[in-house]
């Protein structure tokens, strides 16, 4: 009886030398990506990270504007433009980038007024000149032709009647799924109001104040006026007259 012939066991085929072994392409950046969608982060871990990049951001906007205390809003992108008043149109600025709404450290008149200050800024990444608004310089703020329509004050008055003749700003924010532009719209519209709602009480109190030392002057022959404080839009000032930003706070304001 013959004895069955032992089958050949198959080859195993290993790496060797002679052939080479194909690694798909890799880069830290899509590896880290992959990573994050199959791996969820902790909550925790979320919350270090946009920590991380509030702070990084802050640190970068203090660079240019060292009373910034907090980010209100981001846009992740912004157009610039202008109103041209020879043409009436929209002309686009070299300006173009992140867009931060930021609370800014108040500002305080000399009679211990407060107004909320809050400023819109664009880093501006095709070029060195960044646009940096603050609200509280903004005659009148509206969208316009789909845009973010900024009336910068020019020496413009407070209270009734002050409308601003300064340069008009117009901001492009792109729309995206998480409605960006609406909410940065919404911020940006009820930063400005408050600060109109402060600057109109401002206005009202310097009316009282010069009435009153108009008063004083009258009735005590100017003796006690001389002791009186120097109060912004007293001297020689017709009582309920507007007054401007720049003669409350100086010149320290941003404006485009």
């Amino acid at each position: 009886m013959s004895r069955p012939i032992p089958r050949r066991g198959k080859h195993r085929k290993h790496p060797s030398g002679n052939g080479s072994r194909r690694v798909a392409a890799s880069d830290h950046e899509s590896d880290a990506a992959n990573y994050m969608e199959t791996h969820p982060q902790a909550p925790e871990a979320a919350e270090s990270q946009t920590r991380s990049n509030t702070e990084l951001n802050l640190s970068v906007l203090r660079r240019y504007l060292p009373r910034i205390e907090s980010i209100r809003s981001i846009a992740a992108n912004a157009v610039v433009y202008t109103l041209s008043d020879a043409t009436t149109g929209w002309e686009r600025r070299d300006t173009e980038g992140t867009m931060f709404v930021c609370q800014q450290e108040a500002l305080v008149t000399d009679m211990g007024l407060v107004v909320p200050n809050v400023c819109v800024f664009v880093l501006n990444r095709r070029g060195l000149e960044n646009l940096a608004v603050d609200l509280v310089r903004v005659s009148d703020c509206e969208i316009v032709d789909g845009l973010i329509s900024l009336r910068l004050e020019q020496d413009g008055g407070l209270g009734s009647g002050g409308e601003g003749t300064g340069e008009v700003i117009g901001l492009w924010v792109h729309a995206d799924e998480e409605d960006t532009r609406d909410t940065n719209w919404a911020i940006i519209k009820e930063a400005w109001e408050e600060a109109r709602l402060a600057l109109q009480g401002i206005a009202a109190a310097v009316a009282e104040a010069d009435q009153a030392a108009e008063q004083t002057d009258v009735d005590d022959g100017g003796a006690l006026a001389d002791s009186q404080p120097d109060i912004p839009g007293r001297n020689g000032a017709a009582v309920g007259r507007q007054i401007s930003v720049a003669e409350l706070f100086g010149q320290g304001t941003t404006a485009g």
